[in-house]
């Protein structure tokens, strides 16, 4: 597996862990999925201009 397709798949990992924290009472769960959500973009941003795909 590439690097590029790790990052893809790793994406929406923040946003269910933030959903998880926030369900499970650790933090108000709009917080966790705004949280999980901002990660889950910045894993986006480094997978389109820092590790671009390759053809």
């Amino acid at each position: 597996m590439l690097t590029y397709d790790r990052l893809l798949a790793s994406i929406p990992i923040p946003l269910v862990g933030g959903a998880i924290a926030g369900w499970i009472g650790l933090i108000p769960i709009t917080l966790g999925v705004i949280t999980g959500s901002l990660l889950g973009c910045a894993l986006m941003f480094v997978s389109l201009f820092v590790v671009p795909p390759e053809t």
